[in-house]
């Protein structure tokens, strides 16, 4: 440090401290030469240390949000979409409603969806297999096909099948 202040020269120094001057030269040089790194590797082992606690604190909040996600989506996905469709909400500030539909396990086009009526003439079909059915709690679906065929209702096996499945009506 004596000799870096430049307060005595490299020969008093060395004869102060008993030493050759070309090792007060050489240890000038190191120091000189090392200063900035001695400098700065405390701080950065200090930085890296913060910013490794920093991070590990990071860790932990994602590891936390990404566990109560799956608990919301477990706790949510037996849920009737009608129901999540309610809990978005179409005017918040930060969440998009495709980021919301997300959060919830909803597909955004589920969202939107509404259902389309039941026309006037499929519910006239529907009563009247309902009827029919009443009075042959045994036919099934091609014997419906044939009663209404009877009646001037021209329709196919499966439109039949697929209405006495949405009335819940089974033929033995």
């Amino acid at each position: 440090m004596e000799a870096i202040s430049g307060r005595k020269t490299i020969q008093e120094i060395a004869a102060d401290h008993a030493i050759h001057p070309i090792q007060v030269s050489q240890w000038k040089k190191q120091l000189l030469d090392g200063a900035s790194e001695l400098l700065t590797r405390g701080k950065k082992s200090k930085d890296k240390e913060e910013g490794q606690a920093k991070e590990a604190e990071l860790f932990q909040q994602i590891g936390k949000l990404q566990m109560e996600l799956e608990w919301l989506k477990k706790n949510l996905s037996c849920s009737d979409a009608r129901e999540l469709r309610k809990l978005v909400d179409p005017d918040h500030p930060e969440l998009s409603i495709s980021r919301q539909c997300a959060l919830l396990g909803l597909p955004r086009s589920t969202h939107d969806y509404r259902p389309t009526p039941v026309r006037e003439s499929t519910l006239r079909i529907m009563a009247r297999i309902d009827a029919l059915y009443l009075d042959d709690p045994c036919s099934g679906s091609r014997r419906m096909v044939e009663y209404l065929a009877k009646e001037g209702i021209p329709i196919s096996r499966d439109r039949v099948r697929n209405l006495m499945r949405r009335q819940g009506l089974t033929g033995d």
